[in-house]
Protein backbone atom coordinates (compact mmCIF):
# COMPACT_ATOMS: atom_id res chain seq x y z
CA UNK A 1 0.00 0.00 0.00
CA UNK A 2 1.08 3.49 -0.64
CA UNK A 3 2.20 6.20 2.11
CA UNK A 4 0.36 9.09 2.42
CA UNK A 5 0.55 12.29 4.73
CA UNK A 6 -2.11 14.84 4.71
CA UNK A 7 -3.27 16.86 7.33
CA UNK A 8 -6.71 17.69 8.55
CA UNK A 9 -7.50 20.42 11.14
CA UNK A 10 -10.25 18.98 14.07
CA UNK A 11 -13.39 20.82 14.61
CA UNK A 12 -14.83 22.34 17.91
CA UNK A 13 -16.62 18.63 18.67
CA UNK A 14 -13.46 16.65 18.41
CA UNK A 15 -14.05 15.78 14.86
CA UNK A 16 -11.54 15.47 12.25
CA UNK A 17 -12.16 14.61 8.17
CA UNK A 18 -10.25 12.05 7.13
CA UNK A 19 -8.68 12.85 3.44
CA UNK A 20 -10.39 11.82 0.30
CA UNK A 21 -7.48 10.38 -0.90
CA UNK A 22 -7.14 7.87 2.38
CA UNK A 23 -10.89 7.11 2.58
CA UNK A 24 -10.59 5.96 -0.89
CA UNK A 25 -7.53 3.74 -0.13
CA UNK A 26 -8.95 2.14 2.68
CA UNK A 27 -12.41 1.91 1.37
CA UNK A 28 -14.11 3.97 4.02
CA UNK A 29 -17.97 5.25 3.47
CA UNK A 30 -20.32 6.93 5.59
CA UNK A 31 -21.16 4.51 8.86
CA UNK A 32 -17.28 2.79 8.60
CA UNK A 33 -15.95 2.36 12.49
CA UNK A 34 -12.23 2.97 12.39
CA UNK A 35 -10.38 1.65 15.67
CA UNK A 36 -7.19 4.13 17.04
CA UNK A 37 -4.44 3.40 18.55
CA UNK A 38 -2.35 5.37 20.92
CA UNK A 39 1.29 4.73 21.34
CA UNK A 40 3.35 7.56 23.34
CA UNK A 41 2.32 10.53 20.44
CA UNK A 42 1.89 8.51 17.71
CA UNK A 43 -1.98 7.63 16.77
CA UNK A 44 -2.63 4.59 14.32
CA UNK A 45 -6.22 4.58 12.69
CA UNK A 46 -6.94 1.19 11.18
CA UNK A 47 -10.25 0.38 9.43
CA UNK A 48 -12.04 -2.27 11.87
CA UNK A 49 -12.93 -5.41 9.78
CA UNK A 50 -15.84 -6.80 10.90
CA UNK A 51 -15.77 -10.44 10.61
CA UNK A 52 -18.45 -13.52 9.98
CA UNK A 53 -19.41 -15.22 12.94
CA UNK A 54 -17.99 -18.36 10.82
CA UNK A 55 -14.62 -16.51 10.51
CA UNK A 56 -14.68 -17.78 14.25
CA UNK A 57 -15.25 -21.16 13.33
CA UNK A 58 -12.19 -23.58 14.96
CA UNK A 59 -11.42 -20.49 17.12
CA UNK A 60 -12.55 -22.47 20.57
CA UNK A 61 -11.71 -25.58 21.82
CA UNK A 62 -14.41 -28.30 21.64
CA UNK A 63 -14.52 -32.03 22.58
CA UNK A 64 -16.93 -31.83 19.61
CA UNK A 65 -15.71 -32.55 16.35
CA UNK A 66 -16.43 -29.55 14.37
CA UNK A 67 -18.95 -30.03 11.60
CA UNK A 68 -19.83 -28.39 8.34
CA UNK A 69 -21.73 -25.75 8.57
CA UNK A 70 -23.00 -26.11 4.89
CA UNK A 71 -23.55 -29.24 5.35
CA UNK A 72 -24.98 -28.75 8.95
CA UNK A 73 -27.91 -26.70 6.68
CA UNK A 74 -28.60 -29.20 4.31
CA UNK A 75 -29.56 -31.72 6.38
CA UNK A 76 -31.74 -29.19 8.35
CA UNK A 77 -33.38 -28.24 4.77
CA UNK A 78 -33.97 -31.79 4.07
CA UNK A 79 -35.54 -32.75 7.66
CA UNK A 80 -38.26 -29.26 7.39
CA UNK A 81 -39.28 -30.41 3.63
CA UNK A 82 -39.98 -33.89 5.51
CA UNK A 83 -42.20 -32.30 7.67
CA UNK A 84 -43.73 -30.43 5.30
CA UNK A 85 -44.48 -33.21 3.49
CA UNK A 86 -45.80 -35.25 6.07
CA UNK A 87 -48.39 -32.63 7.22
CA UNK A 88 -49.06 -30.86 3.87
CA UNK A 89 -48.29 -27.20 2.79
CA UNK A 90 -50.74 -24.45 3.23
CA UNK A 91 -50.30 -21.15 1.72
Amino acid sequence: MSKYTNTATMSTKGQITVPKNIRKALSLREGSEVVFTVTNDVIIAKPLQKKSFLDYAGTLKSKNKFRDFHKIREETMNLVAKEITKEGFDE
